[in-house]
């Protein structure tokens, strides 16, 4: 019996506990909230929505808006095929052998573990599964510059050129175990270092489901993954007409063009971009399909009283 007690006034305090966090936690999210709303100003008002920006933001439309310049597109090299996805398995692997299935998929004869798949609609991924679940000790972490430096040669040795890709994330995560009798935190490790390239034509990000490279690395720099989703560009024409201004996509925003409810938004950025989707929109040229990547604006937007950012495209023209 007194054990059994024992554990009921352990679990009591447990549960009282778990409030206590929740009120930490909910308080810091109100006070996070705060000083990120802090000095907003009330941009546009319209018929559903007030959208709200900070000065840098504002600068930015004010500056760089780029309404009035032509109105682009990109036509892609023709959709990726077989004698394509043999090459790339190729440089990946030393002797691969072809798989069946929807994509060209690709293993190493003696070593199943490494893995290529080429998807016809601009996708190259390498997984080297042996790794893909290793923990890294702490003297095995590489620095930043180590991992952009070891990044550009991957890509250079698989993609060739990158004059038109830019670092955008590098990721290092913690492996953390919670003891559960004490509740303290203990590293084990960290997981697959991550360096995340963006894609961008005539200065343009490339956004949507293509537009980046991925690498991950294991211990000591090995390679995880190569995950290559940039489109192969054969040229960039003008569609005719030009692009509208961002302020009218945020009067649109304001008067009901979104998803999101809540009378008062948060622009968190925009670009305007080119807009890939899978399958990609499709141009026959002389019976080839082609993707075509065409121009849109990318707004993030937040809820003022809320969580979550999301992501929107909006016609650029």
């Amino acid at each position: 019996m007194l054990s059994g007690a024992k554990r009921r006034y352990v679990l009591v305090l447990g549960a009282v506990a778990v409030i206590a966090i929740a009120g930490v936690l909910t308080y810091a999210y109100t006070e996070r909230k705060e000083e990120e709303n802090a000095g907003l100003i009330l941009f546009l008002k319209g018929e559903k929505h007030n959208i709200y920006v900070d000065s840098e933001t504002l600068q930015m439309i004010n500056s760089s808006d780029p309404g009035g310049s032509p109105l682009l597109e990109v036509l892609m090299k023709p959709l990726y095929n077989a004698t394509f996805a043999d090459a790339v398995a190729r440089k990946f692997l030393n002797e691969p052998v072809r798989g069946s299935g929807s994509v060209f998929e690709y293993h190493e004869k003696n070593d199943t573990m490494k893995r290529v798949l080429v998807d016809q609609a601009y996708t190259i991924t390498y997984i080297n599964d042996e790794y893909t679940s290793a923990i890294i000790p702490k003297e095995q972490v590489l620095s930043n510059e180590t991992l952009i430096n070891l990044s550009y040669s991957i890509i250079q040795r698989f993609r060739g050129d990158y004059s038109d890709l830019r670092v955008e994330i590098i990721q290092t995560p913690k492996l953390i175990i919670v003891n559960g009798s004490s509740g303290k935190e203990e590293l084990i490790g960290y997981g697959g270092q991550l360096v995340v390239f963006r894609q961008y034509i005539n200065g343009v990000p490339v956004m949507g489901f293509h537009g980046t490279v991925k690498i991950s690395f294991g211990p000591g720099g090995v390679l995880q993954s190569y995950m290559d989703f940039t489109v192969p560009c054969e040229n960039v024409s003008q569609r005719g007409g030009t692009v509208r201004s961002v302020r009218s996509v945020f009067q649109d925003i304001a008067d009901g063009g979104t998803t999101l409810e809540g009378r008062d938004l948060r622009v968190v950025s925009w670009t305007l971009c080119f807009m890939t989707t899978y399958p990609p929109q499709i141009e026959t040229k002389s019976g080839v399909d082609h993707g075509v990547a065409v121009m849109k604006y990318m707004v993030k937007l937040a809820p003022l009283r809320g969580s979550g950012v999301y992501v929107e495209y909006f016609s650029a023209y």
